[in-house]
């Protein structure tokens, strides 16, 4: 499957049209610490909404009952984990806000949102359906339905649905953006490039938009032309996860090691998130038999989180393939040590037996 999440083409604080950091203090309305009529409940036989707190609480917001929160309130605090990244956290909020209000469009399309930025996107799917029963023309349910056959590789779907919302507004920038994605899944790059100019001469500004054009040049192995459009998104935004990501990737192709080793310095905070990224695109690259580049990926996603399985275990597949079975072997027996009942990582001990035997 082609995943290409590796940019961040929809920004979500333009997808809500909400301010993407409200302060919690201001939302609430209340001082920020909690007294004790707001924190959790502990009854024993809690209800879901009540189970929905406990869940918060565990992920680390604040312990103060969610429940009395407007519906627009629970909106605002979900669109800041959204852009803070916390997607577990935000879907709670919404479906907080859906059991006060079951056909709220905001919450709706930031379920949608958050499912699809998890891979489940039969159900983000459900959410941005239900979105258009209640609003047919609604512009982010069918920019989302777009990203969500552009992440299961029916691109030509997907640039139905972005021109659908072109057809009424030629002046959308995530809908140019997403056919951009859209033509880049597909190998047209001069039309990927086409139309995320398009959507610069609009907003020159947007980072997801130039993150767009690094990656179609990354996609298309013009490395040196990616490598300057990452850099101009990363002097816009220098915390930007996809920029560094996509930064990351392309000086390590050019074996520009020791700036890209300067780079994940600055990943901190965001480590984990962009770890993720590079397994979903070393995935792909071991899909279309590109092994060399995928292992590079999957090192560079292990010297941010040196153990991290997927990771692992996507260097073994293409280490595999390359017929590096020294390397392999190493890698194998990391897996089995962090967990001895890996059965991908069982299966390639016996092929290593396999080979030694022969």
């Amino acid at each position: 499957m082609i995943i290409l999440t590796t940019i961040a083409i929809l920004s979500f604080s333009e997808v809500l049209d909400t301010d993407p950091t409200p302060d919690s203090s201001e939302v609430l309305d209340t001082d920020p610490t909690p007294d004790s009529s707001e924190v959790l409940d502990t009854d024993p036989t809690p209800d879901s909404s009540e189970i929905l707190n406990v869940d918060l609480a565990n992920l680390g917001e604040p312990a103060i009952d969610y429940q009395k929160l407007s519906v627009d309130e629970l909106i605002l605090f979900g669109d800041k984990a959204v852009n803070e990244y916390r997607f577990d956290s935000a879907e709670i909020f919404y479906k907080i806000a859906l059991e006060k209000e079951p056909d709220n469009v905001k919450a709706l399309n930031g379920v949608g949102y958050v499912t699809t930025e998890q891979n489940r996107f039969d159900e983000a799917h459900e959410y941005y359906d239900k979105v258009l029963q209640i609003e047919s023309d609604n512009t982010n349910a069918n920019i989302g339905i777009g990203y969500i056959f552009i992440q299961t590789e029916a691109f030509d779907k997907a640039i139905s649905f972005f021109q659908t919302v072109l057809d009424v507004n030629l002046e959308n920038v995530n809908a140019l953006n997403g056919l951009g994605l859209a033509y880049t899944g597909l190998r047209s790059y001069d039309n990927a490039i086409d139309n995320f100019n398009l959507s610069l001469n609009i907003n020159p500004d947007k980072v997801e938009t130039i993150n767009g054009i690094g990656f179609a040049y990354y996609r298309n192995n013009e490395y040196e032309k990616s490598e300057s459009y990452y850099r101009e998104a990363l002097v816009k935004d220098e915390d930007n996860p996809y920029t560094l990501n996509g930064l990351i990737l392309v000086l390590t192709l050019q074996d520009k090691l020791e700036e890209m080793e300067s780079l994940l310095t600055k990943v901190d905070q965001r480590g984990q998130f962009i770890v993720v990224q590079m397994i979903k695109e070393g995935k792909y690259l071991n899909s279309i038999g590109e092994f060399n580049t995928s292992s590079l990926i999957f090192e560079n996603a292990l010297l941010i989180e040196p153990n991290n399985i997927d990771a692992l275990y996507g260097n073994a597949v293409a280490l595999k393939e390359l017929k590096k079975y020294d390397d392999l072997e190493y890698f194998v027996d990391r897996i089995l040590e962090l967990d001895e009942q890996y059965i991908d990582a069982i299966a390639l001990k016996e092929f290593m037996d396999t080979q030694i035997a022969n």
